[in-house]
């Protein structure tokens, strides 16, 4: 515990010992700090410049040139023709979807006679 307390005194002592000595520093000393540069040795404005350029000029142009393209698609055509052919074949498949649903209507009622055995067995009349 001792070697703590120690330690505190002794971190105590150096932040005094800089406060004094930056106390005691000429103002101009401190003063002519250097502007940061970025990572690649340009300074900020010169990146600046080219950035707010693209956002504020280029970028609502090639929105502009996109939604021109968008527009010009053109939509699909029909032919008189096709229309009349399109119809005759959908009023084809309903018939045959009518006709498979009557199919399968009368395949259920056979198979639900053969599968019912509770009734009795009808028999056939006698020969006279």
């Amino acid at each position: 515990m001792t070697t703590v307390d120690q330690r505190i005194a002794q971190l105590e002592s150096d932040i005094a010992e800089t406060e004094r000595v930056l106390t005691g520093a000429p103002s101009g000393f401190l003063a002519a700090a250097e502007r940061p540069e970025s990572s690649s040795g340009v300074p900020e404005e010169v990146i600046a410049i080219p950035v707010v350029f693209t956002m504020f000029v280029l970028f609502p142009i090639a929105l502009a040139f996109a939604r021109r393209i968008w527009k010009r698609t053109p939509a699909a055509k029909s032919f008189p023709e096709n229309t009349a052919r399109l119809e005759r074949i959908e009023q084809a498949v309903e018939a045959i979807a009518v006709e498979v649903e009557r199919v399968s209507e009368g395949q259920r009622f056979v198979t639900k006679l053969l599968s019912d055995t509770s009734r009795a067995a009808l028999s056939l009349p006698a020969d006279r």
